[in-house]
């Protein structure tokens, strides 16, 4: 079977995620809205990076289990 999920899509996802919780978190627990908004934007970004690395990852794991049940 074919599992291939789209970096950018779980990409778009954890970062969509995190900027909801990081604007919930930071907006209202901190007394600067500038200083909030780079923290909120920097995470975001990081959430988004680290989403197209797990759906890479996830990706050459898989193809690399089906290449070794094709050899067998």
């Amino acid at each position: 079977m074919n599992y291939e999920i789209d970096p950018k899509w779980l990409g778009s996802l954890f970062g969509i995620i995190a900027f909801v919780v990081s604007c919930l978190v930071f907006v209202y627990l901190s007394s600067d809205f500038f200083y909030s908004t780079l923290k909120i934007i920097v995470t975001s970004i990081c959430s988004y990076m680290f989403g197209m690395a797990l759906a890479i990852v996830f990706n050459y794991i898989t193809n690399s289990n089906e290449s070794n049940q094709n050899n067998i």
